[in-house]
């Protein structure tokens, strides 16, 4: 019952972080697009900022997406080349 109830929170709250940070990067380009022709006001300014601090936010949150797979990986497989590198070490 939990399993159901998390995937349903992590499709409608949490969502896919790499959708999310494509979305976000398009964004950010049409703006920038905007910006060369002088076309920007304060708004476009101010959204422009809202979505870079967005942005760092999303990577951030892929960034510790990858380092739990990454745990949860190692977890798993646990450490197979200790002999090799215990013997590099001496």
């Amino acid at each position: 019952m939990l399993k159901s109830n998390l995937k349903v929170w992590n499709k409608e709250v949490f969502g896919n972080v790499f959708h999310q940070g494509e979305d976000i990067h398009k964004r950010i380009h049409k703006l920038g697009a905007k910006d060369d022709e002088s076309e920007f006001d304060e708004v476009g300014r101010e959204k422009r900022k809202w979505l870079l601090s967005e942005q760092r936010r999303n990577n951030l949150t892929q960034k510790a997406l990858f380092q739990q797979k990454a745990r949860i990986k190692w977890l798993k497989q646990g450490d197979l080349n200790t002999k090799y590198f215990h013997s590099t070490i001496k």
